[in-house]
């Protein structure tokens, strides 16, 4: 039985001999101009003294429309490069996350000073791995600011509107008052007839509750959320559509469709699309009369309100990416799992 310290030497050097195999694996299918850019990554530039490195690292911030464009900058950034997945192929994910790991904890400084093997290898597992996260950031970040827009909205609905809100009681007596005043007087004033049998405070009431209630109330959410889409989170829409791919083989494939019609509209300054767009399964009957309106007699689709109901429809995807997380989750325990019954030797 060797002693325990030869036992550590060996282990050692198998361990060392295997990931200099990794490295020289993943290197040698890097191709030069791959090779340049990513080199120019670990680059410290003159001004600002900060490499591209260091931000590709750097955590994202709070939801936010500045801080959702820092990650889509981050996601373009690192596309630009051109790494492939098929670099990767065959590498047991948990090698590759160590490895990503093993570039995080080092400086730019640090990471050039590596020989050609090793620094591709761990910049190549530190992007292929950083996609995968920066791409969850952008869309955990932009369903969140697309709540926050649902969220607002209500709350300025309370603070501006219910939360003065008192029911009036007694609407048949008032009714019937109203009736026989004008009945009496249909030639009369308002202020003259009406108000002398119903206060003027008490249809200010009336007008308020009636506001707060179905269908007014519904339209008064929609225009605020319109209002704080049209100022604030509509210059989030074309970033995502450019920086995200959404793809969908079920019932959610006409809102795809609607997403693909207002992405080639970008640019185009004109109020209604030039195009059919999907309506079935992206506007619901509640926005109709928001999306729609009568141009020269034909039913034309508005396209900023339409630019607002589909980033809302987004919400529905959520589902969507949660099965898409969970199925992500599970092949990837699935994959260390295997990898550490190979190592124990526990499958053949």
């Amino acid at each position: 039985m060797p002693a325990e310290g030869e036992l550590h030497r060996v282990v050692n050097a198998a361990l060392s001999g295997f990931f200099q195999d990794i490295h020289r694996r993943i290197a040698t299918l890097i191709p030069g101009e791959i090779r340049s850019r990513m080199d120019a990554l670990l680059m410290v530039p003159e001004v600002g003294g900060v490499s591209s490195f260091e931000t590709l690292k750097a955590d994202p911030g709070k939801p936010g429309i500045d801080h959702l464009q820092t990650e889509i900058d981050k996601l373009c950034a690192i596309r630009a490069v051109g790494l492939e997945t098929d670099f990767f192929a065959g590498i047991p994910w948990k090698v590759v996350q160590l490895l990503k790991r093993r570039a995080t904890n080092e400086t730019a400084s640090e990471m050039r000073e590596h020989p050609d093997g090793i620094r591709f290898a761990l910049m190549g597992c530190f992007l292929y791995v950083r996609s995968m996260e920066v791409t969850d950031d952008v869309t955990r970040m932009a369903i969140e600011l697309i709540h926050r827009l649902d969220t607002r909205s209500e709350k300025q609905i309370h603070r501006e509107l219910l939360a003065d809100l008192r029911r009036v009681d007694g609407k048949m007596q008032i009714l019937s008052r109203v009736t026989g005043a004008v009945v009496e007087h249909p030639d009369g004033i308002v202020r003259d007839v009406i108000f002398p049998q119903v206060k003027e405070e008490t249809f200010h009431r009336l007008w308020v509750e009636f506001r707060s209630s179905g269908s007014q109330l519904r339209l008064l959410r929609q225009t605020i959320m319109q209002r704080k889409f049209m100022r604030h989170y509509r210059r989030m829409l074309p970033a995502l559509l450019e920086s995200l791919h959404f793809r969908s083989e079920n019932r959610f494939q006409p809102l795809i469709e609607a997403l693909a019609v207002i992405r080639r509209h970008f640019g185009i300054h004109q109020r209604h699309f030039r195009e059919a767009v999907p309506i079935e399964g992206v506007v619901t009957p509640a926005w109709t009369e928001k999306v729609f309106e009568e141009v020269n007699g034909e039913t034309r689709v508005n396209r900023r309100e339409q630019q607002e109901i589909v980033t809302l429809s987004l919400q529905l995807l959520q589902n969507c990416l949660m099965l898409i997380n969970t199925l992500l989750i599970e092949r990837t325990i699935e994959r260390e799992s295997l990898w550490e019954r190979n190592r124990t030797g526990g499958v053949s």
